[in-house]
């Protein structure tokens, strides 16, 4: 049922995407089956770009027709506040201080920096594979000339330095562009995947022979030897001078360029606190820059038979157990106080030596607050708060909802958590439950990102899609008849 919702949701707002995509096809094609560049058609950035935008300029004229259907795809910085939007009526930067930016009315490649401060998109010209390269950054647009034919392009974390693949006849080559020079530079792949604000780490999918693989100053140096690499989950801190990732039997730390050491058995993906921001560095969500300066001292969820173990990255480049047998996980924004189940019982530990403390005997489900002060525990349709040392009931109806990917949902803003029932999305407060917003129709699918709480509805003439705040605020961002 997950499964269905999820592929739903995704088709239903990447359909836009694919149709603006469409006109530029022949900047995608490939010798081989490849990953296609950096769009930013996330599903979670659209989240975060609609809901921040909304939050901030909902009230400024012109702004809402670039909502809903016509927002093709979108992605903001980590911190939210700056992000881009391409919709059908072109390419649009906000900064969070006035109404937006058009810096054209199509584009074909479009990146933005980890750090929100550069764009850099491409425009279609009528020479075949040259398209115009254009950077937006402090106010200014500014043409890019370049070599050979155009295949991808990419930015470091701060936008200062930018790469581009091209080809020349039948060779690629990688292009770095620092301080207004281009620097052209044997590359075998037709995707770079990041690179660092120096231009001393790039890295990319290899062709022949396929693999992962990081050209530093002295060298290449071969990261995972795996040719199906480039279909896996890659995690980069936050400047990109570590990479994590897993090769199909190992999960590897690598710093700064240097031979990747192995940290596990297993596919280990990051446990973040829940204020931990990331960015999305290519468009399928495989490739992500989390808002971490060291991996060193952050924890890892290994997924294994019989229940999660939750594991610590140490300074050596081991990694300590720090519990076993784990069903879900959290860890609250202090980064180390850790709410977990295990065995149906609900735990809180202080993973700096604290001891373990029991919260709830049996639970089925449970999320924390971002401060770690409170824990909601769902138990046979009634919902618990737990927090200051006690445990009472805050809601007994809360049935099973069969078409919830989550019972759960909070956003940034605040520890507000919401909740879903038939009639509406319900939030704690003050203690006592109380009704967010209602439905109109019966609930298809309910999600949460970092800014807001999203959902369809549908009754037997009309679709809407709602979006709300994490101040209480609800949109209604797209409401259709059916056809």
């Amino acid at each position: 049922m997950k499964q269905f919702h999820l592929q739903k949701k995704l088709l239903w707002l990447l359909l836009p995407a694919a149709l603006l995509l469409a006109a530029g096809l022949y900047l995608l094609l490939r010798p081989k089956a490849a990953p296609t560049g950096n769009y930013a058609e996330r599903v979670d950035s659209v989240a975060q770009y609609e809901s921040h935008w909304m939050s901030q300029f909902e009230n400024k004229d012109g702004l809402i027709s670039h909502l809903g259907h016509s927002a093709g795809y979108a992605v903001f910085c980590a911190d939210g506040s700056k992000g881009m939007v391409v919709s059908d009526t072109g390419l649009y930067y906000y900064d969070g201080t006035e109404a937006g930016v058009q810096l054209n009315d199509d584009a074909g490649f479009t990146v933005l920096s980890y750090d929100g401060s550069t764009v850099l998109y491409t425009v279609a010209t009528d020479k075949t594979m040259h398209p115009r390269l254009l950077c937006y950054r402090s106010g200014k647009t500014t043409e890019i000339d370049y070599l050979d034919q155009l295949y991808a392009i990419t930015l470091s974390p701060t936008g200062k330095t930018a790469c581009y693949t091209a080809i020349d006849g039948s060779t690629v080559y990688g292009h770095l562009l620092k301080n207004g020079r281009d620097e052209r530079f044997d590359l075998n792949s037709d995707y770079l995947t990041a690179i660092t604000d120096d231009g001393s780490l790039r890295y990319y999918y290899g062709l022949e022979p396929e693999g992962f693989y990081v050209l530093t100053p002295s060298g290449v140096v071969t990261l995972s030897p795996d040719p199906e690499s480039y279909r896996r989950q890659i995690y980069f801190n936050c400047d990109n001078t570590q990479v994590l990732f897993y090769d199909g039997g190992d999960t590897w730390l690598s710093t700064d360029g240097a031979e990747p050491v192995r940290l596990c058995e297993g596919e280990a993906k990051p446990l973040l606190p829940y204020n931990t921001q990331t960015f999305t560095l290519r468009d399928d969500g495989l490739v992500k820059a989390l808002g971490v300066k060291d991996f060193h001292g952050t924890f890892l969820c290994l997924q294994q038979p019989g229940g999660d173990a939750i594991l610590r990255i140490e300074p050596d480049d081991t990694v300590k157990a720090v519990c076993n047998g784990v069903q879900s996980c959290g860890l609250c924004a202090d980064g180390h106080t850790l709410a977990y189940l295990m065995d149906r019982t609900l735990y809180v530990q202080d993973t700096d030596g604290g001891a373990v403390q029991t919260v709830l005997d049996d639970a089925e489900a449970f999320q924390m607050s971002r401060d770690g002060s409170k824990l909601y525990a769902l138990l046979h349709g009634e919902l618990y708060l737990c927090a200051g040392g006690e445990v009472r009931l805050l809601d007994s109806e809360v049935p099973d909802q069969g078409w919830l990917d989550d019972p759960f949902y909070s956003v940034t803003g605040g520890d507000t958590l919401y909740y879903a029932k038939p009639d509406g999305l319900y939030s704690e407060q003050d203690g006592a439950p109380k009704l967010a917003v209602g439905y109109q129709g019966v609930p298809t699918h309910v999600w949460a990102d970092a800014f807001s709480v999203s959902f369809y509805t549908e009754d037997d003439a009309t679709e809407r899609f709602y979006r709300l705040l994490a101040d209480g605020k609800v949109s209604i961002l797209d409401s259709h008849r059916k056809d």
